[in-house]
């Protein structure tokens, strides 16, 4: 099986770095970026990719992970989204029902099985 494009979008750099090198063992080809708003210029600018990794809470002034995931959603209704949070409250709102939100500290094989897991 061919590996996926994937896009980690996290605020933490460090973060981001550590699920790129566990993702790209798989075989995958991942990006990082570490704002919403950089994400939305890439994708309008014409980049794609088959996962969409975004961390819930980003920086104040950018919008949040479910936002963005929206705003992608709309301009792709075929995006996938995986969540990360450093709240683990958050896989409970109403608004995730049906989405995969992982907490953080990452378990990289729950993110790798969500990955591999998506269509």
């Amino acid at each position: 099986m061919a590996g996926k494009r994937l896009l980690i979008v996290d605020d933490e750099p460090s973060m981001a770095r550590l699920m790129k090198t566990h993702l790209e063992r798989d075989g995958h080809t991942v990006t990082t970026m570490s704002s919403s708003l950089e994400v939305l210029a890439a994708i309008d600018g014409g980049a794609r990719f088959d996962v969409y990794v975004l961390d819930i809470q980003m920086q104040r002034g950018e919008p949040h992970g479910l936002s963005l995931a929206k705003m992608l959603e709309h301009r792709h209704p075929a995006a996938v989204c995986i969540f990360v949070t450093g709240d683990p409250g958050m896989a409970s709102h109403g608004e995730f029902r049906g989405r995969t939100v992982l907490g953080k500290p990452i378990d990289f094989d729950a993110l790798r099985r969500a990955v591999v897991g998506t269509k």
